[in-house]
């Protein structure tokens, strides 16, 4: 029996994207999975470098692509590795990142140990350790180890802190940010005064314009009235022709006034 060309396109297609799906999982498990142990975790076992060598970073990007929040689509364990302990991960790989890429950081961690506690690698010390380190650069004014939501926002907190010359932890207002919410039922009689009000100074505007046109039209009428007699006695000892001029000219000169 012969296939439909249409149907083999359709089947090497989806087997081209399960085995890159496939692929994907494996690259994934091997990079979290790949680790060092809490006595050897330092900057250059986290990023695979030699201590003399140039700095390389594929395995800064590849370990990025891994651990970077926007890329996770499971918020529990994934691969055997629980978030909380991937956002750590995450915040080693970007001190690493920092002491390594900086030759100045760099020569000062390599002969005095500096930058890097030994507690880092893992456990409850090394994350205070790091979140704290994460807290001393973004009280500095850089965002570089910010991992996650939660980094940036403690972030812009010290940076209004510190604008407003508020040291004792709360934000310049006193507290922090908090949401604002509002019962439906207010908030539907808040709109209702806001259009009813709006109604009713629309109204005031149209009957105060109203009342300034029936004025102006009152005036000029009381104006020919006025003129009349005057007009009657002029029309009469003028002729035809200069008393249609006359008339025409009043009359432009009513609708100038008028406008």
């Amino acid at each position: 029996m012969k296939k439909e060309p249409g149907l083999l396109r359709l089947g090497a297609t989806g087997g081209t994207t399960r085995r890159r799906m496939h692929g994907r999982w494996q690259h994934e498990h091997q990079v979290l999975t790949r680790w060092p142990s809490a006595a050897d975790c330092n900057p250059y076992t986290i990023l695979e470098q030699a201590r003399g060598g140039p700095y390389n970073k594929r395995r800064f990007y590849e370990l990025v692509m891994v651990y970077h929040p926007d890329r996770w689509v499971h918020g529990g364990e994934y691969h055997g590795v629980p978030k909380a302990t991937r956002v750590e991960r995450y915040r080693q790989i970007l001190a690493a990142n920092a002491i390594l890429s900086d030759p100045a950081r760099r020569r000062v961690y390599d002969e005095h140990g500096v930058g890097w506690a030994p507690g880092e690698g893992g456990g409850p010390a090394g994350a205070a350790h790091t979140h704290q380190r994460a807290q001393t650069a973004r009280r500095r004014g850089g965002g570089g180890m910010n991992a996650v939501w939660e980094d940036w926002e403690e972030w812009r907190d010290e940076g209004e802190r510190a604008a407003h010359g508020h040291g004792d932890g709360r934000g310049a207002r006193g507290c922090r940010q908090q949401a604002v919410f509002m019962r439906n039922r207010r908030f539907v009689l808040t709109l209702l005064l806001l259009a009813s009000t709006g109604s009713c100074l629309m109204l005031l505007a149209v009957g105060t314009r109203a009342k300034r046109m029936a004025a102006r039209r009152l005036k000029t009428h009381e104006a020919l009235l006025e003129e009349l007699p005057v007009m009657g006695t002029s029309a009469a000892r003028l002729g035809r022709q200069e008393r249609i001029d006359l008339f025409l000219a009043r009359r432009l000169a009513g609708v100038a006034r008028q406008t």
